[in-house]
């Protein structure tokens, strides 16, 4: 398998997982997965542009995002990397100094932010695979 190939099944395999999660309740772990999902078929369209796939967060991003304009969705791709950026961490770790005290990722995302990510990350990832 090449890298484009390990980096579209990554995608895949999270996606799955996405899907998973959210059928188990744990919306926060979909939400995570479906970010990963999205960074993973990042990295496989810079492969399949010869491209080195950066480490950092916010350089795949922007890689990526670049990379979707100049197949003409860059708009839509940018609004959903600054949203699961947004979110990446929220999904992680417990957000403390709310007015209830602290929460934990579960109580502060919701199902519904879950399954919305996880559909439009389930989209980009089949539209991406057209064109690799």
């Amino acid at each position: 398998m090449n890298l484009t190939q390990a980096y579209e099944r990554t995608a895949e395999r999270y996606l799955g997982a996405a899907s998973m999660t959210l059928q188990a309740g744990r919306h926060e772990v979909a939400i995570f997965t479906s970010y990963h999902a999205f960074e993973s078929i990042g990295g496989a369209l810079s492969a399949s542009h010869g491209q080195h796939y950066p480490r950092s967060h916010s350089r795949k991003l922007n890689q990526f995002t670049k990379l979707c304009a100049a197949h003409g969705f860059g708009p839509p791709v940018a609004h959903l990397a600054i949203l699961l950026s947004s979110l990446r961490n929220l999904s992680l770790y417990p957000v403390d100094g709310t007015p209830a005290g602290s929460t934990s990722p579960d109580l502060h995302l919701s199902p519904g932010q879950a399954k919305s990510l996880y559909k439009r990350v389930q989209g980009l990832v089949q539209a991406v695979k057209r064109i690799i």
